[in-house]
C-alpha cells in the first residue's frame, strides 16, 4: 500500500469514529437552557423534532386541482369588488352628468326668459309704437344689455342701453322713424342712434358729398347693408359702393356736384 492510499485510509477511519460517536450522543431536551457562549437563550421557543414531523406530516402538498381552485375563488372575489366599485362609481358619474344637465336646463331657461321679455318690449312697447307698420313677428331683437357708465358721470345719469336687432330693414325703420317723427310719449326722453363700425362710419364720410347733393335735388337714397348707398330714381335702385361710381351716376343723370 502506497503512502497516499494510507493518508486516505486515516481519514476514513476518523471520520467513521466521530460520526459513530456523535450519533451515539443523547439528544438534547426541548426548552432548557442552551449555551453557546451566546448567553441564555431559555427564553425562546424552541421546536420538538416531534412536532415538526407531525407538522410536515400532516400539510397536503399543493396539486394542479387545488391551485385552480384558489385562482378560480380570487378570480371570483376580484370581479365581485370590481363590479361593486364601477357600480358605485357609475352612479356618482350619471348623478353628477344629471346635475349638469339640469343645471344647463336652467340656465338655457332663464336665457330664453331674458330674450322673450326683450322681444316683447320690443313689440309691444318703444319699437312698435316707432314703426307700428311692421308685423310683430319680424320685430325680434337678439339681445340687449346696459352698458357700464363712465366714471366721471354722476350715478344719476341714465346708462346706455345696445341692442341688436335681427332683420337689417327693421332697424333702419326703428332709426329712421325715431329721427322723422320723433320719440312718442312717454319715450320722449330715450334717444335711438345706430351703433356702427368704425369702417361703416368712414365709408358713409367718405360718400357725405354725394348724399349732400342727392338732398338738394330731392333724390330719396338710403344705406344698406353691408355697406353701400342705395338711390332710387325714376322707378329704378342704383347700388353705389365707392365714391367713384356715386359720382359716375351724378355725371350720368347730368347732376353737378
Amino acid at each position: 500500500m502506497s503512502h497516499r492510499q494510507k493518508q486516505k485510509a486515516a481519514k476514513a477511519e476518523r471520520a467513521t469514529f466521530f460520526l459513530a460517536r456523535s450519533a451515539a450522543k443523547k439528544p438534547r431536551e426541548t426548552g432548557g437552557p442552551v449555551q453557546d457562549g451566546g448567553g441564555d437563550r431559555s427564553r425562546e421557543g424552541s421546536i420538538s423534532p416531534a412536532t415538526s414531523t407531525t407538522s410536515l406530516t400532516e400539510e397536503q402538498p399543493l396539486t394542479t386541482t387545488s391551485m385552480r381552485l384558489m385562482l378560480a375563488e380570487l378570480a371570483e372575489n376580484f370581479q365581485a369588488n370590481m363590479k361593486k366599485q364601477l357600480q358605485s362609481l357609475a352612479a356618482e358619474l350619471r348623478k353628477d352628468v344629471a346635475d349638469i344637465g339640469q343645471r344647463t336646463a336652467q340656465l338655457e331657461q332663464k336665457l330664453d326668459n331674458c330674450t322673450d321679455a326683450h322681444n316683447y318690449l320690443a313689440e309691444k312697447d318703444m319699437f312698435q309704437a316707432l314703426a307700428p307698420a311692421i308685423h310683430p313677428d319680424q320685430m325680434v331683437v337678439d339681445r340687449a344689455h346696459r352698458l357700464r357708465r363712465p366714471q366721471h358721470l354722476p350715478p344719476s345719469t341714465d346708462r346706455d342701453v345696445i341692442a341688436r336687432i335681427h332683420f337689417f330693414h327693421v332697424k333702419e325703420q326703428i332709426v329712421k322713424a325715431s329721427r322723422t317723427a320723433g320719440m312718442p310719449d312717454p319715450y320722449g326722453h330715450i334717444k335711438i342712434f345706430a351703433d356702427l363700425s368704425a369702417e361703416t362710419l368712414q365709408f358713409r364720410k367718405s360718400l357725405a358729398q354725394i348724399t349732400a347733393t342727392l338732398r338738394e335735388k330731392n333724390i330719396a337714397y338710403r344705406w344698406g347693408y353691408p355697406a353701400k348707398l342705395l338711390i332710387h330714381r325714376e322707378g329704378k335702385m342704383h347700388v353705389v359702393i365707392n365714391p367713384e361710381m356715386g359720382l359716375g351716376k351724378l355725371k350720368d343723370w347730368g347732376i353737378q356736384v
